[in-house]
């Protein structure tokens, strides 16, 4: 995976894997994650269950990730109005 992230980040992770506890660096390889294994397209598609069956290999997680997800989506309607 070092090798894959390297090239989807352009951080050199297989001299470097350290450089992976930066912060910064650790949201750039997760975003490059959720964005190359389509994960974008099921979250605008409200498809939670695959979106957790792609990251856990299983549902498992998924009613406490339903649970925050309807919660976070309360307050951002609640700040668009």
């Amino acid at each position: 995976e070092y090798e894959r992230f390297s090239k989807e980040t352009g951080i050199d992770l297989i001299n470097n894997p350290d450089s992976m506890q930066d912060p910064h660096v650790s949201l750039l390889i997760a975003a490059a994650y959720w964005y190359n294994s389509g994960l974008n397209d099921l979250a605008d598609q409200d498809k939670i269950d695959d979106i957790t069956k792609k990251l856990n290999g299983s549902h498992a997680g998924l009613a406490d990730r339903k649970h925050w997800l309807s919660k976070i989506q309360s307050l951002l309607s609640e700040k668009m109005q």
